[in-house]
């Protein structure tokens, strides 16, 4: 009796001490992957996002665009071309949200609209001042002033997660007049991160409970082979 009870003690505290640092050891794992998944999958997302900003931008004329900003009231015929093209370029991207061009500098918080799809108008047509989201703010202002493309941090509203790419916009002496903002659809990225979560603890509990039933297994086995004392 003696014995086994001292069997039983010192199975249950080697089978404890294996089960609590497999569980520590694989949370770390875990977390260094899903932060190394996390940098892999953001950088990914910048590179695109940046990638369909300009490709976007590349559709619209400089002409025209000169043209728009030249004239930025609502009745000037350039700016409604200008906001038929951001129109279509919504239409053939369902990931994009919102497409549009400020000036680089602020008035009293807000931004100059120079051009926006025309169902902004109503909002915020050509040519007035409009005070967006701090978010986006702080963006725009980096982009203007550093004369580099700047991306946003994600936001939350009502109609889903979102990223704000603006390109800067400079003349042929390198000044910066404007800039370029595409709202995309981030909402991927949410589910990228629920999906790798659940499939990497789906399989961490299929390995811990593999991991524990050999280790019960081969305990018993080692342990009942030492002589009782």
């Amino acid at each position: 009796m003696e014995g086994s009870g001292l069997f039983n003690t010192l199975f249950k505290k080697l089978f404890t001490l294996f089960i609590i640092g497999s569980v520590v050891l694989g949370s770390i794992l875990l977390t260094g992957c899903y932060l190394l998944q996390e940098r892999m999958l953001l950088q990914v997302f910048q590179d695109q996002v940046f990638g369909l900003s300009r490709q976007t931008l590349s559709f619209i004329p400089e002409s025209l665009l000169d043209d728009a900003f030249a004239h930025a009231g609502p009745d000037a015929p350039a700016q409604q071309e200008l906001a038929g093209m951001l129109d279509a370029l919504l239409q053939g991207n369902e990931n994009i949200a919102q497409a549009y061009f400020f000036s680089g500098e602020q008035k009293d918080g807000k931004f100059l609209v120079m051009g926006v799809p025309s169902h902004l108008w109503e909002l915020s047509p050509p040519g007035t001042y409009y005070e967006c989201h701090q978010v986006l703010a702080d963006v725009v202002t980096k982009a203007a002033e550093t004369g580099e493309p700047a991306l946003s941090a994600f936001y939350t509203d009502e109609l889903g997660t979102w990223v704000t790419s603006v390109l800067p916009l400079a003349d042929s002496d390198g000044n910066i007049f404007a800039v370029y903002g595409v709202d995309v659809n981030a909402g991927i990225i949410g589910d990228v991160r629920e999906t790798f979560i659940r499939s990497s603890l789906v399989a961490f509990g299929a390995l811990m409970l593999i991991m524990a039933c050999a280790q019960f297994f081969l305990l018993r086995k080692n342990l009942s082979a030492i002589p009782v004392l």
